[in-house]
């Protein structure tokens, strides 16, 4: 009874109207990293893959780690005017050393 009083009430009603939009908003933001994400994971091992064919394994696996999209595009940045190999795998080896990225051991 009182259960139905409080549902029919405009307050509540309206409390529950900002929960599903805050939960839209949420859920719309989460959507548009993950499309982030999987855009640019394959142009990071496309680049790799182009200018250091021996590092396109270890591109792959790192770009699978990327957990954030603005960290993904400056790590591509960065290698894209790597000028070596050997520049090019400890870009791709600071993922290790970032706090917000799983690593796969963990």
């Amino acid at each position: 009874m009182i259960e139905d009083f409080l549902e029919e009430s405009w307050s509540y009603q309206e409390m529950v109207q900002k929960g599903v939009d805050q939960g839209i908003e949420i859920g719309k933001k989460q959507g548009i990293q993950q499309g982030a994400l999987s855009a640019l994971r394959p142009l990071l091992v496309r680049v790799v893959e182009g200018r250091f064919p021996e590092l396109t394994t270890l591109a792959r696996q790192q770009a699978e780690r990327f957990t954030v999209p603005e960290l993904l595009s400056d790590v591509i940045d960065k290698l894209a005017m790597a000028q070596t190999a050997d520049r090019a795998r400890q870009i791709l080896m600071q993922l290790d050393q970032v706090p917000d990225t799983p690593h796969s051991d963990a």
